[in-house]
C-alpha cells in the first residue's frame, strides 16, 4: 500500500529523489520509484538475510517478532500510544517498534538496484551485514560512513550522513 502511495506521489514530480532510512527502504523497494527516479537508501533494513546474527537483539527480531506482533494487536489502541522511549530519546509506540522488528526480520522484498540508486552504509553497523548489502544492491552507488546503524538524527553523526547523501546525489542525478 505504501509503495503504491509513493508511486502516486512521484507521478506528480518525476524529478524528485526519494531518501529512505533503515526499514523505510521497504516502501521504496515495494514501489516503482527505484527504477525510474533517484533513490537513496540509508542503512537499508529490507532483507532479513542481511541481519547480523551476532546482534544482541537478533533472537528477539527473528524468533519473538511474530508473538510480539500478535500481542501488539491484542493491546488494541494502547499499542499505538507513544509511551516508549526509543534509542534517540523520542517517544514511540509499541506497535511501531513491533512492526519494524517483524517487517525487518521476516518480510523480504525483490528489488534490483540500478544506477539511479545510492546506498549509505555505516561501517560500524551493528544490525546489518554490509557485505550482504553490497551484494543485494549490486549496481548501486555506495557511500560509507563510520557510525552505527541509522543514527541520522544524531547531532554527532548527522553531518556524516549529510555528506554521504550529497555525494550520492551527485552520482545518481548527473
Amino acid at each position: 500500500m505504501a509503495g503504491a502511495q509513493l508511486d502516486a506521489l512521484m507521478l506528480e514530480d518525476g524529478d524528485a529523489v526519494v531518501c529512505a532510512v533503515s526499514l523505510g527502504a521497504k516502501v521504496v523497494e515495494y514501489s516503482n520509484v527505484g527504477y525510474d527516479s533517484g533513490v537513496i537508501l540509508v542503512n537499508p533494513c529490507s532483507h532479513p538475510q542481511a541481519l547480523n546474527k551476532e546482534y544482541t537483539f537478533y533472537p528477539l527480531f527473528r524468533y519473538l517478532a511474530p508473538a510480539l506482533e500478535l500481542a501488539s494487536y491484542a493491546l488494541g489502541w494502547v499499542s499505538v500510544l507513544p509511551i516508549l522511549t526509543d534509542d534517540m530519546g523520542d517517544k514511540t509506540s509499541i506497535a511501531l517498534i513491533v512492526d519494524q522488528i517483524f517487517w525487518g526480520a521476516h518480510i523480504d522484498v525483490e528489488f534490483t538496484a540500478n544506477e539511479n540508486v545510492g546506498v549509505v552504509i555505516s561501517t560500524s553497523d551493528e544490525i546489518m551485514l554490509n557485505d550482504v548489502l553490497y551484494d543485494l544492491y549490486e549496481g548501486a552507488h555506495f557511500a560509507e560512513i563510520n557510525t552505527l546503524h541509522g543514527r541520522i538524527g544524531s547531532a554527532r553523526d548527522a553531518k556524516l550522513y549529510e555528506t554521504a547523501i550529497m555525494e550520492l546525489l551527485n552520482q545518481i542525478t548527473t
